[in-house]
Parts: structure tokens; sequence; C-alpha cells
């Protein structure tokens, strides 16, 4: 059976859900609460494009395909690196869940179209919400795994610095205070200091690249 009806109707009060949802974020999950500005945009914008993908698939009546969901990665790495434990981020996703059934369940009583379709729309939505959880915290649990091996990575690298030189070495390229929401990305051939690096330092610096990016290769197989 078709579900234009409550497509339409969650369509409609998007602004409205959407900022429901952030409501519930900031007044039920510690981590929310406390977030910045950047982090809630963010949150915002991850709960805006499910409520718009959760209409289209209730309005073309078909399952959700899992390629849709590939914008979920981006959002879960970037809850990981800002500490949002899973927990927080999956009861985030339940919280604007619980909204979308309480919209569901005011259409159903404008009409006994709108009550079958309601009805009718009950195995899509659940079918939305296991498959998106599913993404979400296999996509979350992946980005954490990396996050822990780089920070391995970082730690025994320093150790070899300490070990060879005597003392510790800050790595090429890395600030002496990195804020919260940054990511490393060392250069290939250039020293902290913006000088050239002699042939034996580069050659070096050339085989802890390539080690890295064999671990992050690793880590990322082994987390499926």
């Amino acid at each position: 059976m078709a579900t234009d009806l409550i497509a339409d109707a969650l369509a409609t009060r998007r602004h409205e859900l959407v900022s429901a949802a952030m409501d519930a974020y900031r007044a039920r999950i510690p981590a929310y609460r406390d977030a910045d500005e950047a982090l809630l945009a963010d949150a915002r914008t991850h709960t805006e494009v499910h409520h718009d993908l959760l209409c289209d698939v209730l309005r073309r009546d078909s399952p959700l395909r899992e390629r849709e969901l590939d914008f979920v990665e981006r959002h879960a790495a970037l809850r990981a690196r800002r500490g949002i434990p899973l927990a927080d981020f999956l009861a985030a996703f339940r919280s604007y869940h619980n909204i979308v059934w309480d919209a569901v369940l005011d259409t159903s009583r404008e009409s006994r179209r709108a009550a079958d379709q309601a009805l009718a729309a009950t195995r899509t939505v659940i079918g939305y919400v296991d498959l998106a959880t599913t993404r979400a915290s296999a996509a979350y649990l992946e980005a954490q795994q990396l996050l822990l091996a780089n920070s391995d990575r970082v730690r025994r690298d320093l150790l070899e610095d300490l070990l060879e030189t005597g003392r510790r070495a800050r790595r090429p390229g890395w600030p002496r205070r990195a804020p919260r929401d940054w990511t490393p990305t060392p250069p290939a051939f250039w020293s902290p200091r913006c000088r050239p690096l002699r042939p034996r330092t580069r050659a070096r610096f050339r085989a802890r690249r390539a080690r890295w990016r064999r671990r992050s290769a690793t880590a990322s197989i082994r987390s499926w």
C-alpha cells in the first residue's frame, strides 16, 4: 500500500520535527547538552538528511537501499573523533525516531485512509530504523578503531624517537596544541622549521609514511 499521506505529513512538518529532535538531544543526552555549536549544527544536518530520506522511502513505497546510507559514515566518524560515546550517538537516533512515531500517530487520526497508511508504514519505518542503526554502529566502531590505531602508532613513533635520540621529537607538520577537530596530516618532505630535509632523513620519513599507510589499511580490514 502507498504511504504518500504519511510521507507528505512528515515532509510538511520537517522543521518542527527536526527542531523537536534537537531539543530532545540537548535535554536527554549529556554529550549533546555540553556540545559546541559546530557539533550541534552537524547533528541537525544529520537529522535533516535522515528525515528527507525516510520521507522519500515512504513516498516511493520501496525498501531502503543500503548505499543510500553512505552519508552516515562521515557523521559517525565525527562523533567518534569528538569523543561522543556510541550509546549517546544511538540514543540521539532513537530520540528522533520516537518523534517520528508520534508524528505518524498524529497523522493516523486525521482519516480512515491515513490510519490505514500509518499501519502500512510501520514495516517501512521499522526496517529503516533497523538498517540505519546497524550502519551507524558499524561506521562508528570502524572510525573508533582507526582513531585508536592512529593513537597507538603515534605513541610508538614518539617512543622510537625517545630511544633513538634521547628526546621526544614533534612530528613534522603537527602543531604544538591541536584543536579538538584537527586531524594530523604530516607533509612528505618538510621539517618543523620549514627547511628541506636531508636525503637520509627524507628516506626515513618515506619509510615511516609507508608503515603508517600499511597499518591503517590493516586496521580497516580487521575492523570488518
